[in-house]
């Protein structure tokens, strides 16, 4: 420690001026690389916390949309089970009584597929000369319904017929069921 004093002490005050300059100016470098270099490093992870939270934010509404298809979905697998016992020929030609056009009314079974374990049948359902207003009573009533179908197409043929307007209605009808596994 002696010989850095004498050094110090030797040198004249405008070099120890120079020198303590040298080491302020060193000092607030070193200081300002610091601040820099922290600072850019605490924004870069205030950055990355941010794009995290954004990711959970995200995650957390998905979360939620899942668990909401996932009760709609449940839903409708139990409404699937409630009329898995009744066939849609039967539903079908039930609605046609009660519209009274059971005479005029016919069902044929197109085909049925499998995805998973939803199966979907394929109906073609005809009314033959029925009053226009009980053809479109025996729509509604069977789109109204709970039962488990969807009216894919439907065209009517209106005719006059001694004064009276008749209508044969061509349906095609998809109806839903779970498929059994067993």
């Amino acid at each position: 420690m002696g010989v850095l004093s004498d050094q110090l002490d030797a040198l004249s005050p405008r070099d120890r001026k120079l020198l303590a300059g040298l080491f302020l100016f060193f000092g607030l470098a070193f200081v300002f690389v610091v601040f820099f270099g922290m600072n850019r490093t605490l924004s870069s992870n205030a950055e990355t916390i941010t794009n995290k939270k954004l990711a959970l934010m995200r995650i957390q509404g998905f979360h939620q949309r899942y668990l909401v298809a996932e009760a709609r979905i449940d839903a409708a697998e139990e409404k699937l089970r409630e009329y898995g016992n009744q066939p849609a020929s039967a539903f079908l030609e039930r609605a046609a009584t009660q519209v009274e056009v059971r005479e005029q009314f016919s069902v044929e079974k197109q085909g049925t597929e499998i995805d998973g374990n939803l199966e979907r049948t394929r109906y073609r359902v005809e009314l033959n000369r029925v009053p226009v207003d009980l053809s479109l009573n025996y729509v509604y009533d069977i789109e109204v319904s709970d039962y488990p179908l969807e009216i894919e197409s439907a065209s009517w043929r209106i005719q006059e017929r001694g004064g009276e307007r008749l209508a044969s209605v061509t349906l095609e009808i998809v109806t839903f069921a779970l498929e059994e596994s067993g």
